[in-house]
């Protein structure tokens, strides 16, 4: 997989911290990431996403899943 896409909740100052520890991580190993914060409704998954990442708890993963769920993608 190359191609990723971070949605998280921003109730938490450190979650951008892990955010952005995860984009470094991925882009590091030459694949893309991209991130939305689940109060930015709607949200764009983009079309090339092969991996969502969820931070944040049983609400943020059910609603990548909502969403994923369209572009067929898994978690």
């Amino acid at each position: 997989m190359r191609n990723f896409f971070i949605l998280s909740r921003d109730d938490k100052p450190e979650r951008k911290e892990v955010i952005d520890k995860i984009i470094n991580h991925i882009e590091s190993n030459n694949g893309s990431c991209s991130y939305c914060l689940i109060d930015e409704v709607p949200y764009p998954v983009p079309k090339d996403t092969e991996c969502i990442i969820t931070i944040g708890g049983d609400g943020t993963f059910v609603r990548a899943v909502q969403r994923g769920y369209e572009h067929n993608v898994p978690y």
